[in-house]
């Protein structure tokens, strides 16, 4: 029982010191513009109609919720984020479904995931069914990949007891292609990719033995979650705000 009761004292301290002190994701994104459409600026978004369409992705499936969980995310950030955004109509993902109907909205997205842009039959519905739309933003997740490694050593804590340090590193790298459409001339007019790789270290201790390392390491991912954790949700914000710095600058 003291045993039990030490090692979780010792996984309350650790985590303790692990959530004020290990370093969060840092991330580095790179941009590539596919095609840009001269006539195509910011200033032509003022009092303008733009639709944030929403998620696709040919490499990655997926689920229905999260297409519109991550679409929710984008249109939140460019309401938050976008330069004069107070003299541009947004009409989020959510709102856009409504007008859209869901079973349509889920089959022109999953058109948009086989052939990674938006299909001129797509166009002419969903102007035909909003003629008073003038932009569309699709973004496409083109490739993702997680590496994770982690090294440990003994080391002696303070009352000269040996225990593991462990070092663990994840990188996230991430890559999204935007789209804006001009649903008034049916055809592209911006396509931008942009690269996230996104990098975070963590150190945890824990204690000796099989079953004290397995206990007190399995007590801090319930409290403290996977270490060096990187998740996809915070991988795209990173991505979609800086969609949005781009955005501003057209």
């Amino acid at each position: 029982m003291n045993s039990m009761k030490k090692i979780i004292l010792v996984s309350l301290i650790i985590g303790s010191f692990v959530l004020f002190h290990s370093c969060g994701a840092s991330h580095n994104i790179v941009e590539e513009v596919v095609y840009k459409d001269n006539r195509f600026t910011f200033e032509q978004l003022m009092k303008k109609e733009v639709v944030i369409g929403g998620i696709a992705s040919q490499q990655l499936h997926i689920p229905d919720h999260e297409r519109i969980q991550y679409g929710t995310l984008l249109s939140t950030i460019i309401i938050e984020e976008l330069k004069d955004v107070h003299n541009i109509n947004i009409i989020t993902t959510s709102q856009f479904i409504q007008r859209l109907g869901n079973e349509n909205y889920i089959n022109i997205m999953k058109e948009v995931d086989a052939e990674q842009v938006l299909m001129d039959e797509a166009l002419d519905f969903i102007t035909e069914e909003m003629p008073d739309f003038d932009y569309i933003i699709t973004a496409n997740i083109e490739n993702e990949n997680v590496i994770e490694s982690s090294d440990s050593e003994l080391v002696m804590d303070e009352y000269g007891e040996e225990e593991y340090e462990t070092d663990y590193q994840r990188a996230y790298y991430l890559t999204v292609e935007f789209q804006v459409y001009d649903l008034k001339m049916k055809t592209m007019v911006w396509d931008i990719r942009l690269y996230n790789a996104a990098y975070r270290t963590e150190t945890r201790t824990t204690e000796t033995g099989c079953v004290e390392s397995c206990i007190s390491g399995t007590i801090n991912d319930i409290l403290f979650g996977s270490p060096a954790e990187i998740d996809r949700e915070e991988v795209l914000a990173e991505i979609f705000i800086k969609f949005t710095e781009k955005l501003a600058e057209q």
